[in-house]
């Protein structure tokens, strides 16, 4: 596609489909990307198609500041380390892909490999960091800042002035009052309340009622 970005998608499982659907997206409105291939350490995986995607093994990949890499890992520590020693070391831009059905402010800051996906309502003055997931119709109220490597999945509701941290998972249908603090390397559990501040390394999972346990 000529004069379009090039850009291969680290990641073959379905979170890199669903990036792969994103920029289809991206390119119904105006064509941006071209799609080189899916990235992948499966052997099983590496020289066949994906949708009509080659798939590659990183150590193929040339080196080049003119290609993109976005990564579509769910695990953040995966995704951090696919980040740092396959992307990064071959020197490809992170960018960030919005879908086109999404409603934010003017201000709204997004880090580079940060990804947003259909539907999502994002507030006043929200400002996320790199690599961060977020799903499907999430609202993200005013005043957010959500720390890097952090994943926060469909339909998710936080209120205003709320502070994520880095590498925390937020599970489908949780619902953040305004004003909380989730610590660093933080989980809540699908379909939780949560109205106080959260530790880091902690999980918060509302089944059948809540449970508190420490990651450490």
């Amino acid at each position: 596609m000529k004069d379009c970005k090039k850009i291969f998608i680290f990641g073959a499982g379905s979170a890199g489909g669903e990036i792969l659907q994103l920029i289809y997206a991206i390119n119904d409105k105006l064509p941006t990307w071209e799609v080189l291939g899916y990235v992948d350490s499966d052997p099983e995986l590496i020289g066949q198609k994906i949708d009509g995607i080659q798939v590659y093994k990183h150590e193929d990949l040339p080196v080049s500041k003119d290609f993109y890499g976005i990564c579509g890992v769910m695990d953040y520590k995966l995704r951090r380390k696919i980040v740092r020693t396959e992307i990064e070391t071959k020197e490809y831009i992170l960018p960030t892909l919005i879908h086109p059905v999404t409603v934010k402010s003017s201000d709204f800051i997004a880090g580079p490999g940060s990804i947003i996906l259909s539907g999502a309502h994002i507030g006043y003055n929200v400002k996320i960091g790199k690599c961060v997931l977020v799903t499907i119709n999430t609202v993200l109220g005013h005043d957010l800042i959500v720390g890097e490597y952090t994943s926060i999945m469909a339909s998710v509701a936080i209120g205003g002035e709320c502070s994520i941290g880095e590498g925390c998972f937020i599970g489908s249908g949780a619902i953040l009052k305004q004003g909380v603090k989730i610590g660093n390397e933080s989980l809540v559990g699908m379909g939780t309340s949560i109205i106080k501040d959260v530790p880091d390394k902690t999980s918060v999972i509302n089944y059948p009622r809540n449970v508190i346990r420490s990651n450490i």
